[in-house]
């Protein structure tokens, strides 16, 4: 049951571009794998201790892949500085008219989708935004400082403050998930042996989500000066 899976990933694994959504397709197959393994290890009757280790295995097994889970969807809901960045645009300029912003690279790879295009077409009938259509979102690629400096852009969403030159100023700078580490507090105690001086609270924050700064967006000091 689980060949083909695996086959299906390695094959994808060959291309250059690679998204998670090319191999969710496999999820359920080895789900129901996974199941199937489980009901065998909790099924067992032959001997009291191979019947208890096999399910407190299973028990282990499914308790860690609900860590696993949480820390991975805490990491991923902080992990989209495009689109908490293009929301964040959106809300800081609504009341302006005529704006050109460009999305860089890793923001757009990062959640500033065309669903976050409040202020450009296509409209939803109902949409306030419908009768003031003069936003232009721009994603070109492989652009210069120069290139830059000579467009017609009114704002950035840029992954380095530098990015332009010294004609652009700092709007707001957006963060993003960069690691897990393993709380201070802990790990002194951890090294020196005194784990029954950790206390409870401090074991529910055993790991501290680490976040730094990704993406900046950027204003032309001719807009705000």
């Amino acid at each position: 049951m689980l060949v083909p899976p695996f086959v299906f990933v390695s094959l994808l694994s060959m291309l250059g571009h690679k998204e998670w959504r090319f191999i969710i397709y496999v999820i359920p197959l080895i789900n129901i794998a996974a199941a199937r393994g489980a009901r065998w290890m909790t099924s067992r009757k032959k001997g009291f201790l191979f019947k208890h280790l096999a399910f407190l295995c299973a028990l282990f097994f499914l308790s860690l892949n609900l860590v696993a889970t949480f820390i991975s969807t805490r990491a991923s809901m902080e992990n989209y500085p495009g689109g908490v960045a293009l929301a964040a645009f959106n809300r800081r300029y609504s009341g302006q008219e005529n704006v050109h912003v460009h999305i860089s690279n890793l923001a757009a790879q990062t959640g500033a989708s065309l669903f976050l295009h409040e202020h450009a077409p296509p409209f939803l009938p109902s949409d306030p935004h419908a009768s003031d259509p003069s936003w232009t979102y721009n994603k070109t690629e492989s652009l210069t400082p120069s290139m830059i400096s000579s467009s017609s852009f009114t704002h950035l969403i840029a992954e380095s403050p530098e990015t332009a030159g010294e004609e652009w100023t700092v709007g707001e700078a957006i963060l993003g998930f960069e690691r897990w580490k393993v709380n201070p507090a802990v790990l002194s105690k951890l090294k020196t042996g005194k784990v029954w001086e950790i206390r409870l609270a401090q074991w529910a924050r055993v790991l501290e989500m680490e976040t730094n700064e990704q993406l900046w967006i950027l204003e032309r000091r001719r807009i705000v000066e």
